[in-house]
């Protein structure tokens, strides 16, 4: 009789866990089939995935689960158009109140670029050395005696005898930056518009002994003709670290730094909106992370005679050194979104957002119709926000 009731209780507990299950399906939760590339990479629409699959299917909570009033710029937000046949998905860039422009690629409030330090969308990878190779997207010197060696997934430089700030030390990425995005089966699908803000990320080791020799590591980023760089000094009272425009011309910040020698420290160099972003990590985690930022009022165009849809003709991404033996690992670039000035709305001059109005793009922003094209969605439209890619199986992930 015990074991009867006991298979009873669970049966029970069972059956309304279902139920529970089920009415949070019905009244929160909703799955959407995303079939067209104007999110990509963010959501994977035709292209990419297990054969035969026609778009990732998406998670997206709603009715209790969504405040409208909650929404927060670059948020995902899934609506329904009136007349329209299907619900899509979109990522907000204007919101109840604002004043907003498209220029040049980026999103102005008031007039004026995103200040530093508020949520922007994630950055997009057009290079990453675990699937990417390294001399299909890097220049370096491949002669014998090149101090450039790829090797078992590091890039080895003995650069003892490179003259300081010469190029000979630097690993330039040789492709446009442009709005390149990564398809669902990990191919990248090559852009056509260059795009502005750019991003490094890398491990780095030096040899032991640098610090006496006196070299330097460079991290460079281009941006309209306009170079800035992370210069680490090696000497042997210490490293310092500087960023510098126009390098020997203006230094924004400069830091004194523990000794880099003998371990492998983890860096991100970013420009962004024109606000400079370093984070400078040791790998093992036994010192304290160092963050650097300075901000500049736009670029320093390029002077020279430039090809038709290129600002700047110099590598956009770069890095290396001098006087020094060093190795990296672990390499990727990436690029910000960017929003083309299309469409009858898009490309107003000024696009002023009344109550319970919102603007929405799709992240291929060149391959997508949107707020652009129709206008504000009004509150009412909205459905609800996007929360996980739950199939197919071998792309689950969370959404930003």
């Amino acid at each position: 009789m015990k074991l009867k009731r006991l298979l009873r209780a669970l049966v029970g507990t069972l059956l309304i866990g279902l139920i529970v299950l089920a009415l949070v399906r019905v009244v929160c939760l909703r799955v959407f089939t995303v079939v067209t590339g104007s999110m990509e990479p963010t959501i994977h629409g035709t292209a990419g995935g297990e054969e035969g699959f026609g778009g990732e299917h998406v998670l997206v909570a709603f009715g209790p689960l969504f405040d409208p009033s909650a929404l927060e710029r670059f948020d995902l937000v899934v609506f329904q158009r009136e007349g329209q046949g299907a619900p899509l998905c979109k990522r907000l860039v204007g919101l109840p109140g604002d004043r907003l422009q498209l220029a040049g690629g980026d999103l102005l409030l008031n007039g004026m670029v995103l200040p530093a330090g508020v949520a922007r969308p994630p950055w997009v990878d057009v290079f990453d050395q675990a699937s990417d190779a390294v001399e299909e997207h890097f220049h370096y010197a491949r002669t014998a005696d090149s101090p450039w060696r790829v090797d078992d997934g590091e890039l080895m430089l003995s650069a003892e005898d490179v003259a300081r700030g010469a190029e000979l030390g630097m690993m330039l990425f040789q492709r446009e930056l442009t709005d390149t995005v990564r398809l669902g089966d990990g191919a990248l699908d090559a852009g056509v518009l260059q795009v502005n803000d750019a991003r490094l990320e890398l491990e780095f080791f030096v040899e032991p002994g640098a610090n006496e020799r006196g070299g330097q590591l460079r991290f460079r980023l281009v941006e309209d003709g306009d170079r800035f760089e992370v210069v680490l000094e090696l000497g042997a009272d210490g490293a310092e670290l500087s960023l510098q425009r126009q390098p020997g011309d203006e230094v924004l910040a400069r830091v004194p730094v523990a000794n880099v020698a003998g371990g492998w420290w983890r860096l991100g160099f970013e420009n962004r909106d024109d606000h400079l972003a370093l984070e400078l990590a040791d790998v093992r985690g036994e010192r304290m992370p160092l963050t650097v930022t300075a901000s500049y009022s736009g670029n320093r165009a390029f002077q020279g005679l430039l090809p038709d849809g290129l600002s700047s003709i110099a590598p956009r991404v770069a890095f290396g050194g001098s006087g020094v033996q060093a190795r990296f690992r672990n390499v990727s670039v990436f690029r910000d979104l960017y929003w083309t000035a299309t469409g009858e709305w898009g490309a107003r001059p000024l696009i002023e957002l009344g109550p319970g109005e919102y603007f929405a793009i799709g992240d291929n922003s060149a391959n997508s119709l949107d707020s652009r094209h129709w206008g504000p969605l009004r509150e009412e439209e909205l459905i609800g926000r996007p929360v996980w890619i739950v199939g197919p199986a071998d792309s689950r992930r969370p959404l930003e």
